[in-house]
């Protein structure tokens, strides 16, 4: 190509043309210029779309289960504290309350708590989380049926 205005179409074209070949093989890849307007639109739309966070609700919603064994809940309890914790929540309680073990992680960002009620029956565990508005007291906490 004699000039940069004829080389960067034909060089998206030969991307585009390769990446349907490949395409019945279920791996198509676009190759193009890294300093192209396209890559920057792809990108923000791609990151966009991957880096939106859950809401709070979503992201306790996996961690309400009944009647499952130690092994289960320990590691869904350390699960749910890293996620909780890598979102920006910091451990504020942690009480029993009628043989019911109560743990709360507060977002000062979101003004929200997240409250995790857990029982236990014979070796078995059940837990229900939730997420309150505003900084969880003490005095809120009360045991569930």
């Amino acid at each position: 190509m004699k000039n940069s205005r004829m080389a960067r179409p034909a060089l998206l074209f030969a991307a585009a043309v390769s990446a349907l070949a490949l395409a019945g093989s279920g791996q198509a890849y676009i190759l193009i210029p890294a300093g192209s307007d396209v890559v920057r639109q792809n990108n923000a739309r791609h990151f966009g779309a991957v880096l939106m966070k859950p809401t709070l609700d979503e992201l306790v919603t996996p961690f309400n289960f009944q009647d499952v064994n130690s092994a289960t809940y320990f590691i869904s309890q350390g699960a749910m504290a890293m996620q909780l914790e890598g979102r920006g929540l910091s451990k504020t309680g942690h009480s029993f309350v009628d043989a019911q073990q109560v743990d709360t992680w507060y977002s000062a960002a979101e003004d929200r708590s997240v409250v995790c009620v857990t029982g236990a029956d014979g070796g078995r565990y059940s837990q229900t989380v939730y997420v309150m508005a505003g900084k969880v007291r003490r005095a809120d906490v009360v045991p569930l049926p």
